[in-house]
C-alpha cells in the first residue's frame, strides 16, 4: 500500500494537486487511508493543508467528456440521457477499474478499498442478512431497501444501453456494482451544504443547473476543457476529489473550504503535532447519512436526528396546510419528502426543556408543531387559523393546546420507539464485527433521541400536573391547566356540588353495585365514568342552573364552582359547537352511527371509505352499554339529571367519548425515570379553567 501512496501522490502532484508539505497519506486498517502530520513536524493554526484542481475531479462529467473526443463512440451519452449522474458515475468508474493500467485515475483507484473490502468500505450494499438484523425496526432498513431496488434498476437499464454499443457487459458484475456503489458512496465527500454561496458543483457548472464545465483528456496533453449537458440532472450529484476525499471526518474539526480558481481548497484552522490524523469536516452529517454514504457512525453524534414521516393528514388539515405550508406539497398532492420531520438529538432537546418545558417546542420544526395543531383542531371540530407559532404557543404559554398537540406527538412517536426497542432485545449482546457495531451506534442514537422526545414531553405534561395535598387543596391553585385523577376531579365537584356529586355516584352505583370510585377504577369502569360525568357536567351547563341541579340549597365551595365553570366553559368553546347545537335540537341523525363514529376517527371518512363493519358494531355496543347504565340510574331517580331528555347515543359519542379520547392520558406518562410512584395506573385528564387572560374568537385563537 505504500507504493501506491506514493504514487498516488506523485500523479496528484503532477496534475496540479498540492498537498502541504508536512503532510503524509498513510494507511491502517481501522483509518484506511488518512493523512497526518510528518514525523518531526507541526502544523500551525489556520493552515491551508490541500487543493485539488476542478480537472482532477472524478464523476459523471467525465464520462460524458470523454465522448467529446474525436472519432469516439462510447455509451455515456447515452446512459446521461436515460440515467441520474450517479449512476453514470457508477459505470464509469467501473469502466476506469477495468481499464486498470490505461486508466489515466489509475492511481487514484488503486487507493481505493478493494471490492472485497466489505468492513472497510462499511456502508449498507455490504451487509449481510446478520448484519442488517441491527437495523430492525428503523428507519434505515426501510431506506436500505429503497435504494437497493433503485439501485438494481439503474444498474439493469444501463447494462441494456451498454449492449446496444455492444460492449462486454460479462465483466460489469453484481459484484463489481456493489464495490462501486459503496466506494462512490463513501468517498464522495462533497456537502453543499458547508458552503452556502459556492460548491464543488459551482466548480464545473457555468451556466445553469444541466450544464457543467468538464475536461477531457487525450495522451501526453493537459485536459482540455469542454461544455457538457446532464439532461437528468436534478440537483447536486456526487463528485470525488482525489487526496481531499483521504481526510477523515471529525464533526468537532474546525476546518474552511473554499472554491476559486477552478479548484477546491481545504484549511484547518486547529495546530497539529507530528503524528497527529488531520481531519475534514464532512458538516452536520447525522449518522443514517454516514451509514448510508460514508460507511461509519459517529458515537453521541451532536447532529444526529430521527426522521419522523408522516402519511398524508386529513383532507380538512391538508387544506389548511396549502395556504401557510406550501412546500408541503407538489403536483400529485401531499409530498412525503416534505412531510417528514427532523427530531434533533438530545444534547439540543435536553437544553431546552431543563428550564423551561415550554420551550422544548420550540426546538422542534416549526411546521411539525403547526401540523399537529391542525390535526387536535380537526379532532375539536374547529375551524381555526394559525398563529404564529412561538407568538401563541410559546411566548403566551398556551398549555391548552400543547397538551393535546403533546398527545398527538406522543401517538407518533412512541409506536416507533416501541418497534426499535422490540427489536433490539432480539439482538446479540454484543456485534460480532464492524459493520454491527456501526449499525449497533445507529440504533443506540435513534433510541436516544425519540428517549429524549418523550422526555421533553414528559417534563410539559408534569408541569401541568398539581402536586398539592390534601386533595381539598387544588381549588385553591392558581394554575389554569391542569392533569387531574378522577378521584380527584370528583372531590373537587363534591365540594362545589355536593348533591350532583352524591347523585351521580348514586346512579353510577345501580349498574356497577358500589359507589366506591377507587374500586371502580380497578374493575375497569374508569374510561366509562369519565365519559358519563363530561355529558352530565354538560347537561348541568346546558339547564343554566347549577344550584337547582346541583346543591339542593346546601352552599357548594365557592372556589371549587369557579374551578368546575371554568374547566365546563373551555370544554364548550373547545369542542364541537355546530354538533353540540344539533344535539341540542336532537337533529344528529342517531339512525346513522356512521356520524357519531366518525367523531372518534383519526381519518377523514372520505379518505378512508366505509367504515369496518367491526368498528361499527364496537361503537354500537358501547354506546349501547352506557345508555344501559343511563337509564338503570334514571328509573332509579327519574327527577335527577339522570332522567334528563338531553341523554342520547349522540350527546355520549360527539361529548364524552370524544373528550376522553382526546384529552386523557395513561397515568404511566408520568412515571419517572426511576420508576417512582407517579407511575401508577389510570387515566388523566387534562382541564382549562377559562379566564379573563383567555379569549376564544370565532375562527381564530387568540391570546
Amino acid at each position: 500500500m505504500l507504493e501506491c501512496l506514493t504514487a498516488f501522490q506523485q500523479w496528484f502532484t503532477a496534475n496540479g494537486g498540492w498537498l502541504h508539505s508536512d503532510l503524509e497519506l498513510a494507511h491502517e486498517k481501522e483509518l484506511g487511508v488518512h493523512v497526518r502530520v510528518k514525523h518531526g513536524a507541526s502544523l500551525g493554526p489556520d493552515t491551508r493543508v490541500c487543493s485539488c484542481p476542478a480537472s482532477l475531479s472524478f464523476s459523471c462529467l467525465d464520462a460524458v467528456a470523454s465522448s467529446s473526443q474525436p472519432d469516439s463512440n462510447p455509451p455515456w451519452l447515452a446512459l446521461a440521457a436515460s440515467l441520474p449522474p450517479e449512476p453514470v458515475g457508477w459505470f464509469f468508474l467501473v469502466h476506469e477499474y477495468l481499464a486498470s493500467a490505461s486508466s489515466f485515475w489509475k492511481p487514484y483507484i488503486d487507493t481505493l478499498p478493494s471490492p472485497s473490502a466489505a468492513e472497510q468500505l462499511g456502508t449498507l450494499v455490504y451487509f449481510k442478512d446478520e448484519d442488517l438484523q441491527w437495523l430492525g425496526g428503523t428507519n434505515l432498513l426501510a431506506a436500505h431497501w429503497q435504494r437497493t431496488k433503485a439501485w438494481q434498476v439503474y444498474w439493469e437499464e444501463g447494462l441494456d444501453i451498454l449492449r446496444k454499443y455492444h460492449w462486454p457487459v460479462e465483466k460489469y458484475t453484481c459484484f463489481t456494482s456493489q464495490w462501486l456503489k459503496g466506494d462512490a458512496a463513501e468517498y464522495s465527500s462533497v456537502d453543499p451544504a458547508r458552503a452556502p454561496d459556492t460548491s464543488p458543483y459551482d466548480l464545473q457548472r457555468p451556466k445553469n443547473q444541466k450544464t457543467y464545465r468538464a475536461y477531457f483528456r487525450t495522451q501526453g496533453h493537459e485536459p482540455t476543457a469542454v461544455t457538457v449537458t446532464l439532461p437528468s440532472a436534478n440537483g447536486p450529484f456526487q463528485v470525488l476529489f482525489p487526496i481531499l476525499d483521504a481526510f477523515n471526518h471529525d464533526h468537532s474539526a474546525e476546518v474552511n473550504w473554499s472554491f476559486e480558481k477552478d479548484s477546491f481548497t481545504m484549511t484547518v484552522e486547529e495546530p497539529k503535532k507530528q503524528g497527529e490524523e488531520v481531519f475534514n469536516n464532512y458538516g452536520r452529517k447525522a449518522n443514517e447519512e454516514l451509514l448510508m454514504g460514508y460507511g461509519f457512525c459517529v458515537s453521541q453524534n451532536p447532529w444526529d436526528r430521527f426522521a419522523l414521516a408522516f402519511r398524508p393528514p386529513p383532507v380538512t388539515v391538508q387544506n389548511k396546510l396549502r395556504s401557510t405550508r406550501p412546500e408541503l406539497f407538489d403536483a400529485n398532492g401531499w409530498d412525503s419528502s416534505a412531510g417528514t420531520f427532523y427530531l434533533p438529538s438530545p444534547r439540543y432537546l435536553a437544553q431546552s426543556y431543563y428550564h423551561d418545558p415550554f420551550s422544548f417546542w420550540s426546538a422542534l420544526p416549526p411546521t411539525l408543531v403547526e401540523l399537529l395543531f391542525h390535526m387536535v383542531m380537526r379532532e375539536r371540530g374547529k375551524d381555526v387559523s394559525f398563529v404564529n407559532l412561538k407568538d401563541y404557543l410559546i411566548d403566551n404559554r398556551a398549555c391548552w393546546d400543547i397538551f393535546a398537540i403533546s398527545r398527538q406527538f406522543l401517538e407518533q412517536v412512541q409506536p416507533m420507539l416501541a418497534r426499535i426497542t422490540l427489536e433490539k432485545s432480539v439482538l446479540p449482546s454484543t456485534p460480532k464485527n464492524k459493520l454491527q457495531a456501526n449499525a449497533q451506534i445507529y440504533r443506540d442514537g435513534q433510541i436516544r433521541i425519540l428517549n429524549s422526545v418523550l422526555k421533553g414531553i414528559h417534563t410539559f405534561v408534569q408541569s401541568v400536573r398539581p402536586i398539592l395535598e390534601p386533595l381539598h387543596d387544588i381549588s385553591q391553585h392558581d394554575c389554569c391547566s391542569m392533569l387531574m385523577t378522577l378521584p380527584e376531579v370528583l372531590d373537587i365537584w363534591q365540594q362545589a356540588f355536593p348533591s350532583a356529586h352524591r347523585n351521580f355516584l348514586a346512579g353510577i352505583e345501580r349498574s356497577a353495585n358500589t359507589s366506591d370510585v377507587h374500586v371502580l377504577q380497578q374493575a375497569g369502569w374508569e374510561e366509562d365514568i369519565w365519559t358519563l360525568w363530561l355529558c352530565w357536567l354538560l347537561i348541568m351547563h346546558e339547564k343554566e342552573d347549577f344550584d337547582k341541579h346541583g346543591t339542593n340549597g346546601e352552599n357548594g365551595d365557592i372556589r371549587s364552582k369557579a374551578l368546575i365553570g371554568g374547566w365546563t366553559d373551555w370544554l364548550r368553546h373547545s369542542y364541537l359547537p355546530v354538533i353540540l347545537d344539533r344535539v341540542r335540537r336532537g337533529t344528529l341523525g342517531s339512525a346513522d352511527p356512521r356520524t357519531r363514529f366518525e367523531a372518534l376517527r383519526d381519518v377523514d371518512l372520505g379518505n378512508e371509505g366505509n367504515l369496518a363493519e367491526t368498528a361499527l358494531a364496537d361503537l354500537e355496543d358501547h354506546l349501547n352499554d352506557l345508555l344501559g347504565i343511563v337509564r338503570m340510574a334514571a328509573d332509579f331517580m327519574p327527577t335527577s339529571l339522570w332522567g334528563d331528555a338531553m341523554w342520547s347515543g349522540d350527546l355520549i359519542a360527539v361529548w364524552g367519548l370524544r373528550i376522553t379520547k382526546y384529552e386523557c392520558v395513561e397515568r404511566s406518562l408520568l412515571q419517572d425515570d426511576d420508576g417512582g410512584k407517579e407511575g401508577e395506573e389510570g387515566l388523566l385528564m387534562y382541564l382549562h379553567r377559562m379566564d379573563g387572560r383567555h379569549v376564544w374568537l370565532e375562527g381564530e385563537y387568540k391570546p
